[in-house]
């Protein structure tokens, strides 16, 4: 349930910022500054609030791991909004909430099994690792 609620506000996130900077920039350019952006405030809200315990992998690096399953949902978006007419904002916004919808299953598995995976031996490991 976390999870959803990290995504839903993530997901407003980045429709309200792709609509704002739409009037400025293409449609794959603004997609991919709104997307950066609600990725980094996605992956800080689930490795605190979806995810949490102690993790085998320091928090720069889950953000890295993060921004590679990013680009993922960069290509999506971009192929199906390259397939659309020029000045079809609502289109625009469809577009931008299916490939969100398309790849919350995806980002799902790579937050829960790559990118926060459990430390092993228990959290244990990484505080002797630390030292």
């Amino acid at each position: 349930m976390r999870f959803v609620l990290v995504g839903a506000g993530t997901g407003v996130l980045h429709l309200g910022v792709f609509v704002a900077l739409r009037a400025w920039l293409d449609p794959v350019a603004a997609n991919a500054v709104a997307l950066s952006l609600a990725t980094v405030v996605n992956t800080e809200g689930n490795r605190r609030f979806s995810f949490p315990g102690p993790k085998d992998d320091p928090v720069w690096y889950q953000h890295v791991k993060a921004a590679l399953a990013l680009l993922a949902s960069l290509g999506l978006s971009a192929v199906a909004f390259s397939a659309l007419e020029p000045a079809r904002r609502g289109l625009e916004v469809l577009v931008v909430v299916g490939a969100d919808a398309t790849s919350t299953l995806v980002r799902f598995l790579l937050l829960r099994f790559w990118v926060f995976r459990p430390a092993r031996g228990g959290g244990r490991a990484r505080r002797d690792r630390h030292r």
